[in-house]
């Protein structure tokens, strides 16, 4: 039965069913949405481009490894199970919230865009982190949490949706994409 929905699908989405796409403009990139994953406890993990996550559920704990990128995470609420983002030793414990967690070579931002989480090294006493707040966490020093204005986050966040980017493009090139 899976192999005759397979092919169910391919006939039904099949190339000469879609129409074709227009080339775009010369300079234009478009970038896809990020990879959405539903997670088994219903929470929901969208992957920047890059990215790389391990998700280890176990009865006593949801436990996430960030190793590179950026996931913004939409988190269900289970009292009897906390949910932990684990980013080279830097923990971040949120229960039912939503929080966006980026890696980089200068160390790890926590962006809260719903309820709070807790960010802590694994010795150190946690901070509390609020919606519309960011953790900045480096090497050695512990997290400087600092509020962002809703403009900051939603530019944050941008690369959540299908993105276009046009470089070096006349105005009016750009004008006629979108009036395609």
């Amino acid at each position: 039965i899976g192999a005759a929905a397979a092919v169910a699908a391919l006939v039904f989405r099949g190339p000469e069913s879609a129409p074709p796409s227009p080339e775009p403009a010369p300079g234009l990139r478009v970038i896809p949405e990020p990879e959405k994953q539903l997670l088994a406890d219903g929470s929901t993990a969208e992957m920047n481009h890059g990215a790389r996550l391990e998700v280890d559920f176990r009865d006593h704990e949801r436990r996430l490894r960030l190793r590179a990128g950026e996931v913004h995470l939409s988190v269900v609420k289970d009292a009897t199970r906390p949910f932990v983002v684990e980013v080279d030793g830097v923990l971040v414990r949120a229960v039912g919230t939503a929080f966006n967690v980026r890696r980089d070579q200068q160390g790890l931002e926590v962006l809260v865009t719903e309820g709070a989480v807790d960010v802590a090294r694994a010795a150190a006493a946690p901070v509390r982190v609020t919606r519309g707040e960011r953790a900045r966490i480096e090497p050695g020093r512990d997290p400087v949490v600092t509020p962002e204005s809703p403009g900051v986050i939603a530019q944050e966040l941008a690369w959540r949706g299908v993105r276009l980017e046009f470089e070096g493009t006349p105005l009016r090139a750009v004008v006629a994409e979108f009036n395609l």
